[in-house]
């Protein structure tokens, strides 16, 4: 199993491609197993001449869990946020964005392009703006900076996402509760077979289920 000691944890990653190709490094969102970068894109990048190297961030799928730390209450921080008043975390984007320098350190690589989805997207902005020596491209993907007045999500959406759910649910819970949180967030795809949120949901249920992260 390919994992490495970075940043003083165990990340899990896989890599594709040459190994004296130009480095493209994927970093996925907010609880969400690096196994949802879609595979016809990472082949695409290959195809290109990449050498792919995505991996799971800390707290979630095989990246080492922080078991024992604090789990704040999500809609008072981000109530606590929107109004200036400070948080508590265990850890932050500014450490999880040294999980992805570090990793590229233990692989022994200088430089890359970064591109991350969602949360991923705000990590790679903050490497770009703490390393930009190791960084050759950024793309940041259906992301945002943080900045007061922009859009968030519709009512809706974040109505949905924010729902409670069962402390601990069956397999068969899980897999439809994570299935319906990917087609809110989804774009539609008159391409996209009916069973592919659950086909994921399921996946990343059998790989790795730690809600708490």
């Amino acid at each position: 199993m390919p994992t490495v000691r970075a940043n003083n944890i165990d990340i899990y990653y896989e890599e594709s491609g040459p190994a004296d190709a130009p480095v493209i490094l994927l970093v996925m969102g907010l609880g969400t197993q690096m196994i949802a970068w879609p595979e016809d894109m990472i082949q695409g990048l290959l195809a290109q001449g990449f050498r792919v190297i995505h991996y799971d961030n800390r707290d979630v799928g095989l990246s080492q869990r922080m078991d024992g730390a604090p789990a704040p209450n999500l809609i008072w921080t981000m109530v606590k946020a929107r109004v200036g008043l400070p948080t508590r975390a265990a850890y932050t984007l500014t450490d999880m964005m040294q999980d992805g320098i570090a990793l590229l350190d233990a692989l022994g690589i200088a430089k890359a392009h970064i591109a991350g989805a969602s949360m991923g997207g705000m990590i790679v902005q903050l490497m770009a703006a703490h390393h930009p020596d190791r960084i050759l491209t950024m793309t940041s993907i259906m992301s945002t900076s943080g900045r007061a007045g922009l859009p968030g999500p519709r009512a809706d959406i974040r109505k949905r996402l924010m729902a409670p759910r069962p402390s601990n649910p069956t397999r068969e819970q899980a897999v439809r509760l994570g299935a319906e949180s990917l087609e809110t967030i989804s774009y539609a795809d008159k391409k996209r077979p009916n069973s592919a949120f659950e086909d994921m949901a399921a996946r990343a249920f059998d790989r790795s289920y730690y809600p708490s992260a």
